[in-house]
């Protein structure tokens, strides 16, 4: 049966904090009702750090991160008193056989919605990204637009494609829900402001 190594930031052999001990909970839950309990349907729920196979077969996703965070000129969502954050997700793209053509990709931010579940917001309501962070030499900054794509070719001397991206969305600071990128089967996601 797969594993997972997952790797958690200021921690030893032990979890202390709740949001990595919650975090790992999940993980063995849904590693349990796959491959123990094999329950209907669990096969198919993808989650952070998984490779999503695309259904055509030639590329695979695999989402990196999922978390609320700050932009430079704009306020900590841990300080406002809003129910909003503003929710990075982090996801790669791979070509998994670099002598099979799949031509020039395009991802569209349409592509990319969020199903989200959460406060004040009707279950399975769809988002779309309101941009992309961009790192820059003071720190990250929110670029907005509905109309930011990226263009995608593989590597003409070796064949391959490998990309990374990431999407920001206005999400309630704790939630969950399902992303969809293109054609790839949704992954499960979590989020919390404390996260």
């Amino acid at each position: 049966m797969p594993v997972q190594f997952v790797h958690y930031p200021r921690e030893g052999h032990g979890l202390q904090e709740p949001n990595h001990r919650l975090d790992e909970l999940r993980r063995s839950l849904a590693w349990m009702d796959r491959y123990l309990l094999k329950r209907p349907g669990s096969e198919n729920i993808w989650r952070i750090g998984d490779r999503v196979l695309h259904p055509g077969g030639h590329l695979e996703m695999c989402v990196t991160r999922a978390e609320i965070t700050t932009f430079i000129g704009r306020h900590d969502p841990k300080d406002e008193p809003s129910a909003e954050g503003l929710l990075v997700v982090a996801f790669t793209l791979n070509k998994l056989d670099p002598r099979h053509d799949v031509g020039n990709l395009t991802l569209a931010l349409s592509d990319v919605l969020l199903e989200a579940a959460g406060a004040g917001r009707m279950p399975e309501s769809a988002l779309a990204p309101i941009g992309v962070p961009l790192e820059g030499p003071g720190g990250v900054v929110l670029v907005e637009g509905g109309n930011l794509r990226i263009n995608l070719q593989s590597d003409p001397n070796t064949g391959e494609l490998a990309a990374g991206a990431s999407v920001v969305f206005n999400v309630p600071k704790s939630g969950e829900g399902k992303l969809r990128v293109a054609d790839f089967p949704p992954v499960s996601l979590h989020w919390a402001s404390d996260e």
